[in-house]
């Protein structure tokens, strides 16, 4: 098994390196992923996969006060 290095020095896992990334997650410019629950109807759930941060605004614009059945 071969190990690689980063330019920071830090050892790249080989799943990481089987995925075709050439830095480690320090070092990394992908941004993380995030997702936030769809609900069509009682029993027809879902997730929407995006960017962590647009995630992260989404919910919290979900849980402002009046917003929704289940706030008061």
């Amino acid at each position: 098994m071969c190990m690689k290095k980063c330019k920071c020095n830090n050892i790249i896992p080989p799943q990481r390196l089987a995925l075709g990334y050439t830095s480690c997650v320090e070092c990394s410019t992908v941004q993380p992923y995030g997702c936030i629950a769809v609900t069509y109807h009682k029993t027809g759930n879902t997730i929407q996969i995006m960017p962590k941060e647009q995630a992260k605004r989404v919910r919290k614009l979900g849980a402002r006060r009046g917003y929704g059945t289940c706030l008061k």
